[in-house]
């Protein structure tokens, strides 16, 4: 996610769900100065949490499906980019699509919106676009998570929507996970090759218990 960040983009990144703030570890990583960074969290643990963590960070307390009154006075300029880790999935379509609407009024016209989702496909469904004019880029799954996640960046159309050329490192990682991922399908043919046969042992059966 933090890759799909350019450090040298103007303005402000917002970060919407940060929870104990792995995602915004990775955007420090990346190399954006703490005071660019404005985390929208709900629960007020992990606000404390991030705050002692992350100095020079700003937190902001509030809901951010309503994140043009949340950031009202927390944004001086256009952001760059907003990341969000939060379960479009669990919301309807025209709560998902309010919030990418929000995103792009609060951002910079060359703005990004990056999402992270369990989902195969986009939490921001294509036939949307037609009421808010956006463009996809769906980035490989990440098979060494589990389960495999995806990343799905969402900009105005007619702007420049891939994410930068990932660093040899990380382009050797996403080839490991390509490979694991392989390894994993062809495991799994193979198991279920064995157990269609008719001289194959029956799988035992195990009873459930409860703890």
């Amino acid at each position: 996610m933090a890759q799909c960040v350019s450090p040298e983009a103007e303005g402000p990144v917002v970060e919407l769900g940060p929870g104990t703030g792995p995602v915004t570890q990775a955007l420090l990583a990346r190399g954006l100065a703490p005071e660019r960074l404005v985390l929208v969290e709900y629960e007020p643990s992990f606000c404390n949490l991030l705050e002692k963590k992350f100095p020079g960070v700003r937190v902001v307390r509030g809901d951010a499906y309503r994140l043009r009154d949340t950031l009202a006075n927390a944004l001086d300029r256009p952001a760059a980019a907003v990341v969000s880790s939060l379960p479009l999935l669990t919301k309807h379509e025209s709560a998902r699509l309010s919030l990418l609407r929000q995103a792009f009024d609060l951002m910079s016209s060359e703005g990004r919106f990056i999402q992270f989702t369990y989902g195969v496909k986009s939490p921001i469904p294509a036939h949307l676009s037609t009421s808010l004019r956006f463009e996809t880029q769906s980035l490989a799954p990440i098979w060494l998570n589990l389960p495999p996640a995806r990343i799905f960046v969402y900009c105005r159309s007619g702007r420049h929507c891939e994410a930068e050329r990932r660093p040899d490192m990380l382009a050797k990682l996403l080839k490991k996970s390509r490979r694991f991922g392989n390894e994993i399908r062809d495991e799994l043919e193979e198991a279920r090759a064995r157990f269609s046969t008719p001289d194959a042992p029956r799988p035992v059966s195990v009873k459930s218990r409860r703890f």
